[in-house]
């Protein structure tokens, strides 16, 4: 039964969120959207040019509701290596619960299906990115900082951007639905990786 046309746009954002993480942005049409949201085409179009500028402010809703609250503690000013460790287990614990079809990262599983000419999309995917690595970034020079400072600024911008393109293939491989307990120990030789990194081999 459709939604009331009363609906907020933020329960629009979210409804809409679902329908792509789900479907994938290609996949889903503008006809999908309608059905999932409740909202009328016209109201669609009212609010949004289109699908595209609809997904658009998805992704800055997925920003704030979905990735904040689980990766925010990493951008925290004490979080260190333990803080990652943590980030990974309760995204890990969420993708456990998963009931409704929703797995992996939308910003992820959206890479591979967008054009060359949807920049405002491209350029917000590239700025998810930009974030987790910035976080790890930061994170792992405070416990580079507390391990004696082995690893130089250029090592730990490197060891940076390695974690979140291991972390996002991480989000990847979870789309195809494997056991948590396989996903939780990629995320610990992860961590056991940076570690080593960080303080040598005997750590």
């Amino acid at each position: 039964m459709p939604r009331p046309q009363s609906q907020t746009r933020q329960d629009l954002l979210t409804n809409a969120m679902m329908a792509f993480w789900k479907g994938g942005y290609r996949a889903v049409s503008v006809g999908d959207l309608v059905r999932e949201t409740g909202v009328s085409r016209g109201s669609l179009y009212s609010d949004y040019s289109g699908k595209e500028a609809l997904f658009s402010a998805v992704l800055d809703h997925y920003q704030t509701h979905v990735v904040t609250p689980l990766f925010g503690p990493v951008e925290a000013p004490d979080a260190g290596l333990e803080a990652v460790a943590d980030y990974l287990s309760a995204a890990i614990s969420q993708e456990g619960q998963a009931d409704d079809g929703v797995t992996g990262c939308l910003v992820c599983s959206t890479w591979g299906q967008i054009s060359a000419e949807e920049a405002d999309i491209k350029a917000k995917l590239l700025a998810h990115a930009d974030r987790l690595t910035a976080g790890f970034t930061a994170a792992l020079s405070r416990e580079n900082a507390k391990a004696g400072s082995p690893l130089s600024t250029e090592e730990l911008e490197a060891l940076g951007h390695y974690t979140m393109t291991a972390v996002q293939g991480l989000w990847s491989y979870a789309r195809l639905a494997p056991r948590r307990d396989q996903l939780q120990k990629a995320a610990d030789q992860l961590i056991a990786h940076l570690r080593r990194c960080l303080y040598g081999a005997a750590s």
